[in-house]
């Protein structure tokens, strides 16, 4: 019986905090993008037959694009399991622009299986992966076009901050809650650059 690989990705989103995971089961809970290919990659693999003896879920770099380092991260683990066919789901069928090239090249160069983004049930709810990453799409513009309020959320904390230097002015934004535009926590440089803008 032939064995699978199964191996998921997805995009960190820093602005809402997710920007890592531990393991498969983990990513599964946190993204219902990485549970999407998961299900489907096993469904796959039982049509074909086969068995799935691996797994592998991988969060890429960038926010908005397929990185080559990723692609070569994944590559690496599929090449360390030679007896094992890698079985992804490809996007790209219906979600061109989500196609990631890369890692497509890799992947094909490997021999791999690739699973069509059909929609199916998640916990009893309807899944279309192209209305995800559509939806997903749009709540990136909106936070993007919030830059500007979220610059005028942080000058008003600001101004009534106590007296101090970039580190100790860092430290009262991450206190209060008040993130980078990008999710990240404050820097005595980040902080600086911020301010240095005007």
């Amino acid at each position: 019986m032939q064995g699978y690989f199964g191996i998921y990705w997805t995009y960190p989103v820093p602005w809402l905090g997710f920007t890592r995971f531990d393991g498969v089961d983990h990513a599964a809970r946190i993204s219902r993008t990485i549970r999407y290919q998961r299900d489907i990659i096993r469904r796959e693999v039982a049509a074909l037959h086969g068995v799935l003896a691996a797994e592998a879920a991988f969060m890429e770099n960038a926010p908005d694009r397929g990185t080559p380092e990723v692609a070569a991260e994944i590559a690496q683990a599929a090449k360390a399991r030679p007896e094992l066919v890698p079985v992804l789901v490809d996007f790209g069928q219906v979600l061109g622009w989500r196609r990631h090239p890369d890692l497509m090249r890799l992947m094909n160069d490997a021999g791999a299986h690739f699973a069509a983004p059909d929609p199916i049930f998640l916990a009893g709810v309807r899944f279309d992966p192209a209305a995800h990453f559509r939806d997903w799409a749009s709540r990136w513009q909106d936070h993007a076009q919030r830059k500007d309020s979220h610059r005028q959320d942080v000058l008003a904390a600001l101004a009534a901050a106590p007296h101090g230097g970039n580190a100790a002015l860092a430290a009262y934004l991450n206190a209060e809650g008040l993130r980078t535009h990008t999710g990240k926590a404050w820097s005595a440089d980040n902080l600086r650059k911020f301010r240095a803008k005007g």
